[in-house]
């Protein structure tokens, strides 16, 4: 089957993606006038990977031209081999298979391939006697063509082959996890818990002054409202928040100071705490493959930065009730606030599947699960230890609702 001008040109396109079509494209159609070609591709394609692809499908077209220029004779089955009839589709899936399976021997990820490799010999029996196929088995399995068919038509074989080339991929992966660990150290994860102990601290010190100045600017403009107004505002401020600035308006730099400090304390418990529980829920329950250490070092920065830009929307959501435009900080800022938590989620979930090895969908249940039993019980506990330092810091006075 001749080579159009499209797939000539496609093999010099910048995408690598397209290059590798072109490259199966020539191969399939068995056309030694492409032999030139991908001779060429073989050594000079920038991409490695497509290179030795090339080179497989140079190998191929020979194969298949000295096979047709064989006496039928000789190209018979070999002796208590069936020949089978398969349909044109079922060839064209085959093929297809052989293809896919090419591409996943050059990526080196020789548990898939082998899978395509019984797909296609499912869908064209006859690759049995393929010399190109065969061929593939043996890299596969690395030993000769007639070990590997007879590897490859064993289920049990294959699942034994399977099984073995996940648990080694697994034990490399495991293998470079353990060494970015160690490249990593204790002192950067200490350094990251350090930072989000510095944000919360933040937080918590800029807190009283902060809403001491939007309260009290919010609340002033609801009292200058008159009666009439005032029951034209979508959205009211309770008029108990007042409790709330007085009592922040006692803290002193020292009092703030103090707060910060536990504040900032319990963030770097919670979270070691929330690692904690994480790495034996996925080590043990979940079969995961990594560290706490590393975990946590992916994970904090996005905890970190999720605290400040929070706290920042907050304060604008809070803003806009000071100049009358409530219904914009209420159903405006607060929901994007809301979206951009579900963010920091989404992306802390993501992490800690790659860190232990295991799918996104796991990465999503293990942080709800977590989230579910950690959030209420630290929200709780913190709740009280907060309110008995303000009860030590400001003796008389009532502590401002949690």
């Amino acid at each position: 089957m001749a080579v159009d001008a499209i797939v000539l040109k496609q093999i010099k396109h910048k995408d690598p993606k397209q290059r590798r079509k072109a490259i199966v494209a020539m191969a399939n159609s068995r056309d030694a006038s492409v032999l030139a070609t991908l001779k060429e591709v073989a050594a000079s394609d920038p991409e490695p990977s497509l290179r030795l692809v090339a080179e497989k499908a140079q190998s191929y077209i020979q194969d298949q031209i000295a096979k047709a220029a064989q006496p039928e004779a000789e190209r018979k089955p070999k002796d208590g081999e069936d020949e089978f009839v398969v349909s044109d589709r079922a060839k064209e899936m085959a093929r297809a298979y052989m293809d896919e399976a090419m591409s996943l021997i050059v990526s080196k990820d020789n548990d898939k391939a082998i899978q395509s490799l019984v797909k296609a010999l499912k869908a064209n029996p006859n690759l049995r006697s393929d010399m190109y196929f065969t061929n593939l088995a043996g890299s596969v399995f690395d030993s000769t063509a007639e070990v590997a068919m007879e590897k490859l038509m064993s289920k049990a074989e294959v699942k034994a082959f399977v099984k073995n080339a996940q648990a080694g991929k697994a034990q490399k992966r495991w293998e470079e996890h353990k060494k970015k660990t160690e490249e990593i150290g204790l002192l950067a994860m200490w350094l990251d818990l350090g930072v989000f102990g510095v944000v919360m601290g933040l937080i918590a010190f800029l807190t009283p002054y902060v809403f001491v100045q939007i309260l009290n600017s919010a609340l002033a403009y609801q009292t200058s409202l008159s009666p009439e107004e005032f029951k034209e505002q979508i959205i009211r401020l309770p008029a108990d928040w007042q409790q709330t600035v007085d009592v922040f308006q006692q803290l002193n730099i020292g009092s703030t100071l103090v707060l910060a400090l536990v504040v900032a304390a319990m963030g770097i418990v919670y979270l070691l705490i929330y690692g904690s529980m994480v790495h034996e829920v996925a080590s043990r329950f979940m079969r995961g493959n990594g560290t706490m250490r590393y975990m946590l070092c992916q994970i904090v920065p996005d905890f970190s930065m999720g605290a400040a830009i929070s706290f920042v929307i907050f304060c604008i959501a809070l803003g806009t009730f000071s100049v009358g435009a409530g219904f914009i900080g209420a159903y405006c800022l607060l929901p994007i606030a809301f979206l951009f938590a579900l963010g920091v989620f989404r992306g802390a979930s993501g992490k800690i599947a790659e860190a232990y090895d295991f799918g996104f969908m796991k990465g999503i249940l293990l942080t709800l699960v977590i989230n579910f039993i950690v959030g209420p019980l630290s929200f709780i506990i913190f709740n009280m230890i907060l309110t008995a330092l303000m009860a030590v810091l400001l003796p008389g006075s009532a502590a401002p609702a949690g």
